[in-house]
Parts: C-alpha cells; structure tokens; sequence
C-alpha cells in the first residue's frame, strides 16, 4: 500500500452524475482494484482491447465476497461514457465506471 495525498475527484453515473473521490470509490473497503479503461476524452468509440477485458470481468459478487470493489476509470467526459454503454446496449456491465476527466489519475497511475 501507498498513501495517495493528492485528491481526485471523479464523476460517476451511478444514479445522478456526481462527484466521487478516491476514497468513495472504496466504499468502505479494505482494498480496491481499478481497471483503466482505454476511452479518451474525443474518442467516439473506446479500445475494443478493453472492451473484451470489460465483457470478461469477474461478477461482481464475487469480489464482494473478497472485501473488494471493482472500479472502471476513463479519462472520457461521464456523458461519453453513459451514451457509449447504451448505444452498445452494455447493461450486463453492472460494475462501477467512473470519468476522470478532470483529474490526473490515468497519468498519475500507469
């Protein structure tokens, strides 16, 4: 583990757009795992490489077992990315993705 001082804000669609920090996306666990999700800011379409390893995530429950949230972050604007999940009809993806268009988290984390 690493302490993480700077504060980044991310916006999240999970219910009305919203800021979220860091720590939110924990949501009170002990651990997190973020998978960063090649879609930039004036992509129209995101990297099918990361497409195939969304379709291909773990159910969710099952990290929940684990004491573990999972966590998609994009530098797209959440708007791009909440259209992009219906126009490719993306509803079995249930978990967490977040915009960190306003931050340096991608850059920060690579």
């Amino acid at each position: 583990m690493v302490p993480v001082r700077k504060p980044y804000i991310f916006e999240s669609s999970d219910g009305p757009i919203t800021p979220i920090t860091l720590k939110d996306l924990f949501s009170g666990n002990f651990q997190l795992v973020v998978y960063q999700y090649m879609f930039g800011p004036t992509a129209e379409e995101s990297c099918q490489g990361s497409a195939l390893t969304a379709a291909n995530f773990p159910i969710s429950n099952q990290l929940a077992g684990k004491d573990t949230p999972l966590t998609v972050i994009s530098r797209a604007p959440i708007d791009n990315i909440t259209l992009f999940k219906k126009k490719k009809k993306k509803k079995n993806w249930t978990f967490s993705w977040v915009s960190s268009n306003s931050n340096d988290f991608n850059y920060d984390f690579m």
